[in-house]
């Protein structure tokens, strides 16, 4: 059995203990790697005051879904416990890196940004997140032609021209 300890961002004060747990193995998959049964709990109690019940999630194969089946069952549990008192978001998020920066940039340079978010914290919420290309006349949304990863806390933002211009 493993622990993980899970904090919520706006709670500085509490972390839950989570035990993770893989009783058995059910069978395996025609490929020959073992699925398993996963089970996650918690003793802290719900927001109502009552006991969280355990996650199971059967049917993991353990060399390409555990993580994604982790990470949903910490997220059920999670979302149960009551994380009062909660600290107020009053930072706003921040731009930690860009490129390229300057006025004379190719118009064939890729564009990278990346945003921070420190706690506590509700995260960057990217639904009000929009991206323009100034190119000295006219301002061009690109927000949906962008690559985005990360974390709610921390995001990178890619984007590259559709084509290249080459130049001699």
């Amino acid at each position: 059995m493993a622990h993980i300890l899970i904090k919520n961002s706006l709670s500085e004060l509490k972390a839950a203990k989570l035990n993770v747990n893989i009783p058995t193995m059910v069978t395996t998959t025609s490929e020959g790697d073992p699925i398993f049964v996963l089970e996650t709990g918690t003793t802290y109690l719900s927001a109502s005051g009552i006991k969280i019940r355990p996650e199971y999630v059967d049917k993991v194969n353990g060399f390409k879904n555990i993580d994604e089946a982790l990470a949903n069952s910490i997220s059920k549990i999670a979302s149960q416990i009551d994380w009062t008192p909660l600290t107020k978001d009053d930072s706003s998020p921040y731009v930690i890196e860009k490129r390229p920066v300057g006025s004379n940039v190719s118009i064939s340079s890729n564009v990278y940004i990346e945003l921070k978010d420190d706690t506590p914290s509700a995260g960057i919420d990217l639904s009000d997140v929009q991206i323009f290309l100034d190119n000295g006349v006219i301002e061009f949304d690109i927000t949906d032609e962008c690559e985005v990863g990360g974390t709610p806390l921390s995001y990178s933002i890619h984007w590259r021209p559709p084509f290249r211009i080459m130049t001699q």
